[in-house]
């Protein structure tokens, strides 16, 4: 009778530890897998469309970012641009934490105070394609620690390509947006920025 006891308390034991196991959560995580990049927000007649060949690129890779407005409205639209960068129509930056991945057609290129804007009227588009690079910007004492980008580097500033290193994988926020001014009265023109219309979309970075 003993034996009979203790072979029950033994079942009834393993039982409850294998139901046990069975409702602890699964910590896996599901690894991303890679897609065009392809979003479109459509603010009342005024659309942004960002693409790219894919949303997840190696570090220290090259990769083209384009961004598109279209005025679908009735009216022209005027949007505000700093000069001479040929990337400030539609502002973009791809960030985590506080990296922020390079522009490698402006790196190293200062803005000035000259500003002007560009007029879109209905049915216009304005395109924009950007050289980006998986990569971080350093100081040049910590670029031999931490090994300059392998592969050619795109960039404005040739100079500056021994600052650029690998950047940290995870996912970045990027994000495309325009600003829009009073633009032109009487050849008078109007900085004031009246509205601001942004995209956001996600960029993933591996080994």
């Amino acid at each position: 009778m003993k034996k009979l006891l203790a072979c029950i308390v033994i079942i009834t034991t393993l039982m409850f530890v294998a139901c046990g196991s069975e409702s602890k959560p699964s910590n896996d995580k599901k690894e991303h897998e890679p897609t065009k990049l392809d979003v479109t927000q459509d603010f009342d007649g005024i659309v942004l469309h960002v693409e790219s060949e894919s949303d997840t690129y190696k570090t220290g890779e090259n990769f083209i970012i384009t961004a598109k407005v279209t005025n679908n409205t009735q009216d022209p639209i005027f949007i505000f641009k700093n000069n001479p960068s040929p990337h400030e129509v539609i502002k973009t930056s791809i960030i985590k934490d506080d990296i922020r991945l390079v522009d490698g057609d402006t790196f190293g290129k200062g803005e000035d105070d000259a500003y002007d804007c560009l007029k879109l009227e209905p049915g216009q588009s304005f395109t924009q394609d950007m050289n980006y690079v998986a990569a971080k910007l350093v100081p040049r004492d910590k670029t031999k620690e931490l090994k300059p980008i392998s592969r050619p580097a795109k960039v404005y500033d040739c100079d500056l390509e021994d600052q650029l290193v690998p950047t940290d994988t995870g996912t970045y926020t990027g994000t495309s947006g325009i600003r829009l001014c009073g633009g032109y009265d009487d050849d008078k023109f109007d900085e004031t920025i009246i509205d601001r219309k942004s995209i956001a979309y996600m960029i993933y970075i591996t080994e």
